[in-house]
């Protein structure tokens, strides 16, 4: 075999290839390999299923995947965001404080035209 290989230089460079290839098909043909793929597809499915990701003052973002990653938002028909806000006052050498609430309320409703 050696003679030959010395004959033929660019032989060792198809062997090793040969044995690259072989390598490559005794990984596909795995059990971690198709497990993996299993896990992969198995992901693929639950991804594709909307899911909330978010919830803020009511509103709900949810995303799912297809190709890439799709995000909705679903909210309910009004939605009221409640702040408190401190407010500090000086008054000479001596200071005060009092909380002030804020209520903003949203309409989510769309007309249609």
């Amino acid at each position: 075999m050696m003679d030959f290989i010395e004959d033929y230089p660019g032989t060792s460079i198809l062997l090793a290839c040969g044995a690259i290839v072989l390598g490559v098909t005794s990984c596909v043909n795995s059990d971690a390999y198709r497990e993996y793929i299993a896990a992969k597809e198995k992901q693929d499915v639950a991804d594709a299923v909307p899911r909330v990701v978010r919830e803020v003052d009511g509103c709900k973002v949810y995303a799912f995947k297809s190709t890439n990653w799709h995000y909705f938002t679903r909210c309910p028909v009004e939605t009221t965001t409640d702040t408190g806000i401190t407010v500090v006052e000086h008054h000479g050498k001596t200071t005060s404080s009092h909380v002030e609430y804020d209520s903003i309320v949203t309409n989510n409703v769309k007309e249609l035209k």
